[in-house]
Parts: C-alpha cells; structure tokens; sequence
C-alpha cells in the first residue's frame, strides 16, 4: 500500500466481548421514489432465487403492505409504509448523490428477520440477499443499512453482494468507518456496526493516513475480527504506517455513549 501500512496479529488475553441475542431483529430500510413497494411483483421473483429456495409460503395484512415467511429458522418480514423516512443522507460518505436521493423519496419499507439462531455474520448474509433482491426494483432511491448507520446507492449495495458468492463479506456495506481530520493533519476513524457481529467497535486514532487507505486497513481488520474473532493484548504492536507503530488496547470510547472499544494509536 502506498501509505506503508503492515497488520499485525493480535495476541494474549481474550476480554469479554459485547453479547448478542440469539434471534435478535436485524433490520434495512429502503428508501423509495413512490410511497409503496410493489411487494407482490417482489416476491414472485424472490422465489426464483437460488438463495430463496426454501422460502415457506407468504402470510400478509389484508392490503398486503406488510407480509412474512420463513427462510430457514429465520422469519423474514417486509413492510411497506407511503411516509418519509428521518433525514439520514449524512451517514452516506461512499453515495456522493444522496441528498438528492434522499429528498426525491416518497415512501420507505423494511426489511426485517427475527428469531433465527444462526450466527450473526450469516443472518446478515442472509438479510443482504435478500435487500439487494428488493433493490433491483426501479423504485428504490438508497438502501439504509441502519446497524451501520450507513446508506448506500442500490446498484453498489448489489454489486458488493455479489462478493458473497464468491466467499467474501461484504464489510462495506455492514459497517460504517467514519472518518475525522485532526488539526495536525492526521486522520481518526471509528467504526459502527461491530457491536452487532458480537465484536467490540474499533478506534484508529490520530494516524497519519489519508481516508481512503485507512478505511482500507481497518476493513482488514474489521473482517479478521468478524470472522475469527482473534484475542487481545493490551499495548500489543498491531499494525505501522510507515515508522509509526500502531498498538491496540481495549479501552472506553474517545466518543461518548459507545462503551469500551479496540482501540488503536500510535
């Protein structure tokens, strides 16, 4: 990479990490230009998906606005509301156009599941397939994944699920790796999203990197703390850009309101 930047393994002591209910609601929005979603037209290609190949029969309200089957143990539920959704254009740092996406929009649906006891990086794989089925629809404006705060164009939420075929995850999608500028030129980021994965959120602080290579060293480090979920030693030598080496701790937050974090400063 040009900013020089090497990962380390984290090693020694394995904390107590954030919990996550089996079962619990895992939730995306869409945002759409007209106030309803055309769900039947929707299901009916749902059904032709290889994914979706043990869908169990659709139960709906009597407008059927709001219906619900099962995919495996997972109950998944689609909702359909004619209103504007709260002003979330703010969260959109990889969507340049979505204030004006957000504006134009007219209704919203959700897209829900509930009670599953898969692992939680499989139920959002499967939440994930199922959004990028519903954002093929010319109706969708931007899709809200709001575990992540994060909004996305429709067509790249579609694209980065193709990765899953191919074995990846899509991390782009799930987590939100914000960004700050320091006064002195350095840059922070913070992620949101971890905590759902049952992984404590990640902090990169006061680094000399640019946006862009720092949110590609944390997506490494967000995927091997999804996927392996590796032990922690404070002040463990975790990573350097360039003569600066990057340690890890496990503190509280810099931020207010987020709990204790993987911290990582040089």
């Amino acid at each position: 990479m040009d900013a020089g930047w090497r990962m380390f393994s984290l090693f020694g002591r394995r904390p107590e990490a954030p919990q996550v209910k089996a079962g619990e609601p895992a939730i995306a929005i869409l945002l759409l230009s007209q106030k309803d979603f055309p769900v039947s037209a929707f299901l009916e290609r749902l059904r032709k998906l290889s994914f979706a190949a043990k869908m169990s029969e659709v139960k709906a309200n009597e407008d059927g606005s709001v219906v619900a089957f099962n995919m495996g143990d997972d109950v998944v539920g689609i909702g359909s509301m004619p209103a504007r959704y709260p002003e979330v254009a703010a969260t959109a740092w990889m969507f340049p156009e979505a204030a004006a996406a957000v504006q134009a929009h007219a209704g919203f649906v959700t897209a829900t599941l509930t009670g599953g006891r898969s692992a939680p990086v499989e139920r959002r794989k499967l939440l994930t397939r199922v959004v990028a089925a519903m954002a093929e629809e010319a109706c969708v404006s931007a899709v809200y994944w709001g575990e992540g705060t994060i909004l996305h164009r429709p067509d790249v939420f579609r694209q980065m699920t193709a990765l899953l075929e191919k074995g990846a995850l899509p991390i782009w999608l799930w987590l939100d790796m914000r960004v700050w500028r320091n006064e002195n030129g350095t840059f922070n980021l913070a992620t949101t999203g971890l905590n759902k994965f049952g992984r404590f959120e990640l902090e990169i602080l006061a680094v000399p990197v640019e946006p862009g290579p720092l949110r590609e060293f944390a997506f490494s480090i967000a995927t091997t703390l999804i996927l392996d979920n590796p032990i922690v030693k404070d002040g463990a030598e975790s990573g350097r850009f360039g003569n600066s080496v990057l340690r890890t701790y496990l503190k509280p937050s810099v931020w207010e309101g987020r709990g204790t974090v993987l911290q990582m400063k040089t």
